[in-house]
């Protein structure tokens, strides 16, 4: 990870706009949001609505990946997964693929090394629980093994509906091009502590180094807004948003907006 002062005074809000029309070349805007409606105590936890700590695929060449569900009246979504395939990909993007959901019955979702986003696409919503997971024992359709799943949407019984979607809160630029943090927001439950960090580690086509506890931040009963000025994550490099709390049972909700940009074009 390195900081360039490059970026400081240069993206403006024209610049932002004419990006998002897609008039700026080779520059791709991102918006993350996750969310993690139960951190406990005991343990830090990645911002995921899965729960606990993210467990990464470690093969660089990728591992293949099967889509589920808990009900069986779910079939015939279309569920569009995004990520890196793998870190030796030189089309210097971020890849998509979309399935078919076939209820309590694993699908195939093809060779992953990274997955940011796991998203049905549409109709009709989903009536139980989805995960995206490497090749375990189903029970009912959910993977028995969870340092196996490598992305979740949990069903909202509250809201009595799926959000149908979920969301890495990190990323891991694809070879050859580089990330641009520019903001990041973050929020807890009111009366609750909650200490968000930002871990990142290098990440080369070999090996992983150990994740280092970039910079921590507290927030109690608001929200905190971080306004990064040309901090740059590497290709390869992964980051990802943590949080632990000082009461159990604590919601946390990060935003990041970054912008991934292709090296040889700056």
């Amino acid at each position: 990870m390195v900081t360039n002062t490059q970026f400081k005074s240069g993206i403006r809000a024209d610049f932002m706009i004419e990006m998002e029309k897609g008039n700026v070349v080779n520059h791709t805007h991102y918006h993350i949001t996750a969310h993690n409606p139960d951190i406990d105590t005991a343990n830090e936890e990645t911002v995921w609505h899965y729960g606990g700590l993210y467990n990464h695929i470690t093969d660089k060449d990728g591992v293949e990946l099967f889509f589920s569900s808990s009900d069986a009246a779910d079939t015939g979504q279309t569920v569009k997964i995004t990520g890196i395939h793998s870190v030796h990909d030189d089309n210097r993007g971020v890849d998509t693929t979309e399935i078919t959901s076939n209820g309590q019955t694993a699908v195939s979702a093809g060779t992953w090394y990274r997955v940011f986003e796991m998203k049905v696409v549409t109709l009709p919503s989903l009536a139980g629980d989805a995960y995206l997971a490497e090749s375990d024992t189903l029970v009912a359709g959910v993977p028995s093994t969870p340092s196996k799943v490598k992305s979740a949407i949990i069903f909202d019984t509250q809201l009595n509906r799926s959000h149908n979607i979920d969301t890495y809160p990190g990323f891991t630029p694809p070879k050859g091009c580089f990330a641009l943090i520019q903001e990041v927001h973050m929020s807890g439950a009111k009366s609750k502590d909650l200490t968000y960090s930002l871990m990142v580690r290098e990440n080369t086509e070999t090996a992983d180094a150990p994740w280092e506890d970039a910079s921590p931040w507290e927030v109690y009963q608001t929200d905190a807004l971080l306004t990064f000025h040309g901090t740059l994550i590497d290709e390869l490099w992964d980051f990802e948003l943590r949080a632990h709390t000082d009461t159990n049972n604590s919601a946390a909700t990060i935003a990041v907006d970054m912008i991934l940009i292709k090296k040889d074009e700056v």
